[in-house]
């Protein structure tokens, strides 16, 4: 009788063991969605922009059919490690929830003259599960202020006015030098230029 309930005993064990692991749900909440061709205003990290609040654009690609975007967040950081470590120092968007991928507006802190910005998204899809982040990438602005401007106006002395038979035609292009010593290493140097007309740049 003894060994009869031992063995009885056993068979329950076993019993409510595959209770238990039947119950055992597998957890994947990560989306198949891969986020890619990240824009700023139409380009991919483009320089010295002049917008201060610059659209996102990014487009998605999956192994499955049928994949949509239902949600996105923006993460916007003054350097890159920051943006990496999952910071955003500038902007941090939240779950937004929106199927827009275009022209999607930057709502940060006011952005600097001459400063770049580091930026990635990620996205919910149809099924609310989420995406590994994109990759990182970047803009930089030009000058947005007139006072942001410390050069002189560059130039040829004025010329007599053309007579009438004359006023159509342009006068040949000057070519204007500068030449300058640099006294320490150059970690990064930005070239900000304007004209009326125009004018190609070159730098030896």
């Amino acid at each position: 009788m003894n060994g009869f309930l031992k063995e009885s005993k056993q068979y329950i064990f076993l019993f409510f063991g595959i209770i238990t692991c039947s119950f055992s749900p597998l957890k994947n909440n990560k989306s198949s969605v891969q986020i890619e061709n990240l824009r700023c205003e139409y380009l991919v990290n483009p320089l010295g922009i002049d917008v201060i609040d610059p659209r996102f654009s990014w487009e998605l690609t999956s192994s499955e059919r049928a994949k949509s975007q239902k949600a996105y967040e923006i993460l916007v950081a003054s350097d890159s490690l920051l943006l990496s470590q999952g910071i955003g120092d500038i902007w941090k968007s939240g779950k937004v929830s929106a199927i827009e991928s275009n022209q999607v507006s930057y709502k940060g802190k006011p952005l600097i003259s001459d400063k770049s910005y580091f930026w990635k998204v990620r996205i919910w899809d149809e099924t609310g599960n989420v995406s590994e982040w994109s990759s990182i990438s970047f803009w930089s602005m030009g000058l947005l202020l007139a006072s942001d401007w410390k050069a002189k106006w560059i130039g040829l002395p004025s010329i007599l006015p053309a007579v009438e038979q004359d006023r159509h035609i342009v006068p040949p292009s000057p070519l204007l030098r500068k030449e300058f010593t640099l006294t320490k290493k150059v970690r990064r140097a930005t070239l900000f230029s304007t004209s009326l007309g125009i004018y190609n740049i070159y730098l030896n």
